[in-house]
This record gives structure tokens, C-alpha cells and sequence, in this order.
């Protein structure tokens, strides 16, 4: 309740009983005209004894008065002071926030002169490229532009432009400079070998080589040849990959909305291999890695096969490079033949075109 409130309150219930006060003498004082039974003094006692409880109540009202005054004050003081607390937050508050949207002007504005003051020029070009050397990829297509990560030497990766600063640009919008790009994917002898292959290959997505990596440290044995190792990932994948169509395409690989292309293959590869199911094209993207991952040109095919009822279908199938020769592997329709006890059990793997003539078109 406001100050003035509570005045009017307590000054109208004291006028109240004043009127009361002043009522009651009137009519003691009439009675006693009327009667004429009491003489002067015994009326003055008579009236005294009447409003001696009006006075009372009076002193009472305005003790209570002075009580709920005082109250009233400290509350308004309290009240006063919290607004004033409340003003002077709001205030700092305003200024911080005031402060901070001119950082943040200033900021954007020496961002945007950066921006404006670096410039540089695109034109197309679509070529599947190798990492000479650990690169970073950049930001902008300068060296002091912050790093995106690096990708390992050996590394196969998509270029969608090329820039008048000698940097090419890659498909998931970074930049890498040409001085250490090269046509020439990284060839692996197919000649079996009492060693270890020293080829070192990505598949240009971190989580994927780290998956195909573990998988390498539990079928790979000292001593392995290459073409022991291409055999065990082969084997790894027919062995640990059952048969479904419409498995998922698990995020974080990019713009995957082109089949064939790199954030594709990874993403069907990594779905492929830690589902243990998928058709014909997660099967292939999921070899497909495997072998970029031991350095090996692979590409990812789509064409038609052919049925052993004598049709032509429409497949995706990997074909691997080595010693400069394209190889057919096809590990979902070899599971097929196994499940059926058809062939050796590696009758589409490791073979040329001219072996598999009229089986597989491009």
C-alpha cells in the first residue's frame, strides 16, 4: 500500500470516531436539557466518563497512527532504494550491451576491409587429384589463411576450381596449394612381396581412415605382401557384410547428393563397414576406401553386369589400379556366389576386363 493510501485509511477510521465522539455529547448533553435532573458539575463528570473511552481509543489510533507511518517510510525508502538498485543494473547492462554490438560492428567491419582488401579469381576444373606431401588445406587460397586440417601424402581428393593464386580449390570448399597436387595417383606394384607395403593413402576423411585402420591392425600380419593384403580386405569385406538394400548414408562426409564422387564413397563406405550391410554400391565404396587407404588408385563404376539368367543389369562395382592397370573387384556379387558354392570364391576378384569380357560394361 502507497504512503497516501494509508493516510487517508487511518485519517478517515479517526474521523469516524470522532463524529461517533462528537454525536454521543450531543445527545448526552440534550437528554440532559430535557431532564433537567442533573445539576451543572455532575453533567461535566457524566460527559467526562462518556468520552473518557473515545478519548482512549483516540490516543490508541494515533499511536498505532505514528507506527504504521513509520512502517510506511522505511518501506518506501526500501522500495526506493531497490529501484534505484534495479535502474543502476539496467543501466550497466545497456552499457555492456551497447559495448559489445560495437565490438562485434568493429569486428564484422575489419572483416569485411579484410575481406574486400583479398581477392582472387576462379575458373572450373574437375580433375581427381593426390597429395604430394602432408598439406594443409586452407581456408582462402593463401598460406596465412587458417587451416582446415591436413590431409595425409598420398591422399586422393576432388578439385572443383582452379585460382590465380596457384591454389586449387577442393569440392568441400577448402583450398590447397597446386605445388603439392599431382595427376599421377600413387602406384603399388601388384608383384607379391615378402615385405609390408610402404604406400601411405587416405581416403581424405579422418573418421573413415581411422575405422579402416583398425580394421587393418586385425587382418593384417607381419610380413603380409601387398596382394596378401588386398586379398585379406577383400576377404574382411564378403566375411563381416550381409546383403540390404536402402542402408543409411551416415553424415558428417560432406555434400554426398553425388554417387561416385569422394564425400559419397566415404560416407557408403563408413556405413557399409559398421552396419555390415548394403548393396552392390556400399560393398564397392566400402573396398573402394580400403584400398585408397593402402595408397591404391580405386574408382568407384557404375554400369551394367551381366545376370547369369543372360540380362544386363544396371551395378556399381570397384575397379582398382595397379601397375598402371585397371582390375574389376566386385565383393557383392562374389558373397553372392560363395552363399551359392559357384566358383572359386574369387571369380571377380583381381580381373581384368578381357577376363570378365561381356560381364561387366561401363
Amino acid at each position: 500500500m502507497r504512503p497516501s493510501e494509508a493516510h487517508k485509511k487511518i485519517k478517515f477510521q479517526i474521523m469516524s470516531i470522532l463524529l461517533v465522539s462528537a454525536f454521543s455529547v450531543m445527545a448526552c448533553s440534550l437528554w440532559m436539557i430535557n431532564t433537567q435532573a442533573l445539576d451543572t458539575e455532575q453533567a461535566s463528570t457524566q460527559v467526562a466518563s462518556i468520552l473518557e473511552p473515545t478519548k482512549q481509543l483516540a490516543k490508541k489510533l494515533d499511536k498505532e497512527l505514528a507506527t504504521k507511518i513509520e512502517q510506511i517510510k522505511q518501506q518506501a525508502a526500501q522500495e526506493a532504494a531497490e529501484q534505484q538498485a534495479a535502474e543502476q543494473a539496467a543501466a550497466a547492462q545497456a552499457a555492456a550491451e551497447a559495448e559489445a554490438a560495437a565490438q562485434q560492428a568493429a569486428a564484422q567491419q575489419a572483416a569485411e576491409q579484410q575481406q574486400a582488401a583479398f581477392q582472387w579469381n576462379e575458373s572450373p576444373y574437375s580433375a581427381t587429384m593426390y597429395l604430394t606431401e602432408n598439406c594443409n588445406q586452407r581456408v582462402e587460397p593463401r598460406v596465412s589463411s587458417a587451416s582446415n586440417g591436413i590431409l595425409k601424402k598420398g591422399t586422393a581428393v576432388q578439385v572443383v576450381a582452379k585460382t590465380d593464386l596457384n591454389f586449387m580449390k577442393l569440392e568441400n570448399g577448402n583450398f590447397i596449394s597446386a605445388d603439392y597436387l599431382t595427376a599421377q595417383a600413387p602406384v603399388v606394384s601388384n608383384t607379391p612381396s615378402s615385405g609390408s607395403s610402404s604406400a601411405i593413402g587416405s581416403t581424405g576423411h579422418t573418421q573413415l581412415d581411422n575405422l579402416i585402420n583398425g580394421i587393418f591392425a586385425q587382418i593384417f600380419t607381419p610380413g603380409m605382401s601387398d596382394a596378401d593384403k588386398i586379398k585379406a580386405c577383400y576377404n574382411y569385406l564378403i566375411d563381416h557384410t550381409d546383403y540390404a538394400r536402402g542402408t543409411p548414408m551416415p553424415g558428417g562426409f560432406g555434400d554426398t547428393s553425388v554417387e561416385g564422387s569422394n564425400n559419397y564413397v566415404a560416407s557408403a563406405a563408413y556405413g557399409c563397414l559398421t552396419t555390415g550391410k548394403g548393396s552392390c554400391n556400399r560393398y564397392s565404396a566400402a573396398f573402394i576406401a580400403m584400398m585408397r587407404c593402402l595408397g591404391y588408385q580405386a574408382n568407384y563404376i557404375m554400369g551394367q553386369t551381366h545376370y547369369a539368367n543372360g540380362s544386363m543389369d544396371d551395378h556399381v562395382w570397384a575397379e582398382v589400379v595397379i601397375g598402371g592397370t585397371p582390375y574389376i573387384f566386385d565383393p557383392q556379387v562374389e558373397d553372392n556366389m560363395r552363399a551359392r558354392g559357384e566358383g572359386d570364391g574369387y571369380s571377380r576378384y583381381w580381373k581384368t576386363y578381357s577376363q570378365l569380357a561381356g560381364k561387366y560394361v561401363k
